[in-house]
């Protein structure tokens, strides 16, 4: 059974806006991939987005910029248009 993400809102800017934040495994279980794949990409590329909180042993990115990375990286569209990425999508 899969279950919608859940996703944290964690104050980001001086504004103290919330805004929608994930994990490598959120990323991982919404692109159905390993989370070795996306930890490569954290290590490998000096672009992918910085960490916006930690919380114990987990670290949150921002959704947006994430997806912004993706799409920048061709990572998000596979080579007929078809997304990659549904941030409502887990792996159980």
């Amino acid at each position: 059974m899969r279950n919608k993400l859940k996703t944290l809102g964690v104050p980001v800017g001086s504004a103290g806006v919330f805004r929608e934040v994930v994990t490598a495994t959120d990323i991982a279980s919404c692109m159905e991939l390993n989370k070795g794949v996306v930890g490569k990409w954290i290590e490998r590329y000096d672009s992918f987005p910085d960490p916006v909180a930690t919380k114990h042993r987990l670290v949150f990115y921002l959704q947006n910029e994430v997806d912004e990375w993706l799409i920048e990286n061709d990572r998000k569209y596979d080579k007929a248009g078809n997304c990659l990425v549904d941030w409502g999508r887990t792996n159980e």
